[in-house]
């Protein structure tokens, strides 16, 4: 059968092609006889011939140097444009054209984005409504899927070339007019808004397998760097360390992100990873924020909703990760103020639950009349109306009172003087306080608990990692059958969710026992350190280092009728009763059987020991030196 095609060029006669299985006829007619051109058949001249396939492509006769081009050009950022030309080039290739074909530019049109999501380009728009406004008539773009690649853009683009709102598309390759069929712009739209769709599919399909495996899509974070020859994320060399840093001082309660931000700029030298156009600056507190609530640093990596515990290497522990979340949930709307206070936003009111605010009060006499007053800034004497000096209410008498906000509903509370509050503070460490013996004695036990401990931890160990393997098999061939269609996708989910708890559970199990090792015992005896003349380094510290004394002591601060209330964390008390016991203090052997020592101490003092066992667990199987 043969294809035929009947083509109206608007003048004399008609072109009209002839396509059969093995040669292509092109024969030209009147309005009256058919020619064939060349002559590959017997006869000269032919009556018009039956058509099988018959379409009729209407070609108008325009001239293209009255047309008001607008030039668009278009490149993508991801995968789907790797093969396109840049923008500069695609800008180019339309001048060069313009120069040979004597087309007239009026406008330029450039973007930067994606044309598969709808309304994602704004100088596509700004070339739409140009069009709609007759600025310009005829649009000159490298390829017709740099137009539109959803069917919604394609769509307006085709209606109006069909309304003649668009005189021309032209393209190196191809002209489009109104009288055109209209099926190979369909086709040419269609074919791209089919690649996005493909692609969007295979990508996903990729990040949510490299997720399944515990890679990491996208760019590494700071304190991290790509490796594009593994595809892996490794440590930033250069910036691990102070990013590190950065979470240990938010982590002590006493640092604003300002104040670390400005720490790490200034004090380390620490400037962000250089990207291109964008990085190399100091760190500012947004950024800092992000790398705070993100996270991969603690070992879990995200796609959309794909997630699990990454391959690489950790920063911090999920349980540090969730004591920054507290303290980064805001307290209310805050306002400026130029002092500073040691107890506010750590204290509630005991009455009605609201923060306890703190406030400056100041008492000095006029030098002329002795009128007392209590303005904090230099104004004129109630009395005598002289402007009283700087340096006069500098030498005054301050106050500082803390009192309930009052902000949830009345409240009856009154207020406290700084001085009262912070004696309440030293009472509750003079009893937490340890001696220098004290703490000798009983990190020399706790060393000789640890070593008997040793072995039976890596008993575990390997059981925790067979487990965890054995997890990670099961969802690995989880996902096999998914990508087979053999499970549907509810199944698929619900499985899913069942295995990667397991699989994290062990996970975390395993993390911790590898954490009770020489690294989890050396928090151990700064715990002990820190507790060691701890009431006499409050009294002489910074508002910071209160600050940070007060988060890692204690929790649920309560003041109410003046009287301070706190829940001292579960390992103080246990040192605390370990002090307690009243036993005399227990040399350890320099030289000893490990567990004949341990049984003769476990006899001979009992409860003593009993003490000693509680903090050495509490502290291997939590994180006591973190804020909670």
């Amino acid at each position: 059968m043969a294809i035929k095609l009947l083509i109206d060029f608007s003048g004399k006669g008609h072109y009209y092609i002839v396509a059969y299985p093995f040669f292509v006829h092109l024969s030209f007619c009147s309005a009256q006889k058919w020619a064939v051109l060349p002559k590959k058949h017997s006869g000269a001249e032919l009556d018009k011939p039956e058509p099988s396939v018959f379409v009729s492509l209407n070609f108008m006769q325009i001239n293209l140097s009255q047309v008001r081009f607008g030039l668009y050009a278009r490149k993508s950022s991801v995968q789907e444009d790797r093969q396109a030309l840049s923008i500069d080039s695609q800008l180019d290739e339309g001048i060069k054209g313009a120069k040979i074909e004597g087309l007239n530019f009026t406008k330029k049109y450039t973007d930067s984005a994606s044309a598969h999501t709808i309304n994602n380009r704004a100088n596509f728009n700004k070339l739409i409504g140009d069009l709609q406004s007759g600025t310009i008539n005829g649009i000159w773009v490298w390829k017709a899927d740099r137009l539109a690649r959803n069917p919604i853009e394609g769509g307006q683009i085709i209606h109006l070339l069909q309304t003649r709102v668009i005189k021309v598309i032209k393209t190196p390759f191809a002209q489009y007019l109104p009288d055109d069929n209209m099926i190979g712009l369909f086709i040419e739209f269609g074919m791209a808004n089919q690649y996005s769709l493909d692609l969007s599919k295979n990508v996903k399909r990729g990040n949510a397998k490299k997720i399944q495996m515990g890679g990491s899509c996208g760019q590494a974070p700071q304190g991290y760097l790509n490796n594009r020859e593994k595809k892996t994320v490794e440590p930033d060399p250069e910036r691990f360390d102070p990013v590190r840093k950065m979470w240990d001082l938010y982590l002590t309660g006493g640092y604003s992100l300002n104040e670390i931000c400005k720490i790490a700029s200034d004090k380390w030298g620490f400037r962000t990873r250089r990207k291109r156009n964008i990085g190399g600056v100091k760190m500012r507190p947004s950024s800092l924020h992000c790398i705070f609530t993100n996270p991969f640093y603690y070992g879990k990596v995200r796609c959309k909703e794909h997630e699990n515990m990454g391959i690489h290497q950790p920063m911090i522990s999920k349980r540090e990760f969730l004591a920054v979340q507290k303290l980064l949930i805001p307290s209310g709307k805050g306002y400026s103020t130029p002092y500073c206070f040691p107890f506010t936003n750590l204290v509630k009111c005991g009455e009605c639950g609201a923060a306890i605010t703190a406030e400056k009060k100041v008492k000095y006499a006029c030098p002329k009349c002795r009128k007392q007053c209590s303005a904090k800034n230099p104004l004129p004497c109630p009395r005598c109306k002289k402007t009283i000096p700087e340096e006069v209410i500098q030498s005054g008498n301050w106050y500082t009172y803390y009192r309930c906000t009052k902000k949830k509903r009345r409240c009856s509370q009154k207020y406290i003087t700084e001085r009262k509050l912070e004696d309440q503070f030293i009472q509750v460490l003079d009893e937490l306080e340890i001696d220098p013996r004290f703490e000798e004695i009983s990190i020399g036990w706790l060393k000789i608990l640890h070593k008997d401990n040793a072995a039976h931890n890596e008993h575990l160990l390997n059981k925790f990692q067979q487990n965890y393997k054995k997890q990670y098999r099961r969802l690995e061939s989880l996902l096999d059958l998914r990508l087979d269609e053999e499970l549907d996708a509810e199944t698929f989910k619900a499985k899913e969710k069942t295995i990667i708890g397991e699989r994290d559970y062990w996970k975390e199990q395993l993390n911790s026992l590898e954490k009770n090792g020489d690294e989890r015992f050396q928090e151990i005896e700064k715990e002990f350190t820190f507790l060691e003349g701890i009431s006499r380094e409050f009294e002489k510290g910074t508002i910071n280092h209160k600050k940070h004394v007060l988060l890692k002591i204690g929790s649920n601060l309560l003041l109410k009728d003046r009287k301070l209330a706190l829940e001292v964390k579960p390992y103080l008390k246990m040192i605390l009763r370990l002090k307690n016991t009243g036993v005399p203090p227990l040399e350890p052997p320099s030289t000893f059987n490990t567990r004949r020592q341990i049984s003769g101490l476990k006899q001979k003092h009992p409860e003593w020991w009993a003490q000693l066992d509680k903090i050495y667990h509490y502290f291997m199987e939590n994180a006591p030196f973190m804020i909670e």
